[in-house]
Parts: structure tokens; sequence; C-alpha cells
């Protein structure tokens, strides 16, 4: 029963350097949104932007999210995606980061 807490403080301490990562290389008018639980945040981008589209131009780059639409059976949220917060964040993730900064700011020049 020890080790749960550790996991806890270990996914809260991941989350919080990968917000810190995202608010310092995501574009200002970028919302990020933080839970007190859990692991994943949720990512708010201007409504003209499609996330769908961001999805697939991640995937081809190897990097994951999911797309607001998966979400909802309506449109409501086809400009937000979710991010996994769980995983250490290391160079390779701080790339991963920095390159999804680049595809949504390239969305923003599309929408």
């Amino acid at each position: 029963m020890a080790k749960k807490p550790q996991l806890r403080r270990k996914l809260h301490l991941h989350k919080q350097q990968t917000v810190k990562c995202l608010q310092q290389h995501f574009p200002s008018d970028v919302l990020i949104h933080v839970n007190a639980g859990g692991y994943f945040v949720w990512v708010e981008l201007p409504k003209q932007v499609d996330t769908l589209k961001l999805y697939h131009d991640a995937l081809a780059k190897m990097i994951t999210i999911a797309p607001g639409k998966m979400f909802s059976s309506m449109e409501e949220f086809r400009h937000c995606f979710r991010i996994n917060t769980s995983f250490e964040l290391t160079e390779p993730r701080i790339r991963a980061i920095k390159m999804l900064s680049s595809l949504i700011k390239a969305q923003f020049n599309h929408a």
C-alpha cells in the first residue's frame, strides 16, 4: 500500500512539469485546463482550429493526442484535445511538445 502515495506524487510531478512545458511552448491564445485529479490535461485552441487534422499531423510525427471530437457526438469540442501527462518529461517529450506547438501554429495559419 505504501507505493500508491509514491505513485500519485510521481504522477502529480509529471503533470506539473508537463503543464509548465506546455505553457512555455504553446501559443499564448491556447488555453490549458488543468483538473485537480487525474493525469490528463484538456487543451483548448481557437474555435476555427480542427484538432482532428492536428491529430493526424501529430501522429505523422509520432506524437499522440486525443482530439476533442472523440469525447462528444456533437461538434462542440472539435477545437480541443486531451493530452496524457503521466509520463516523465524527458528530452524527447520536450521536443515532441515543441513540435506539437509548431503544428498548432501551422493550424492557426491555415484556419
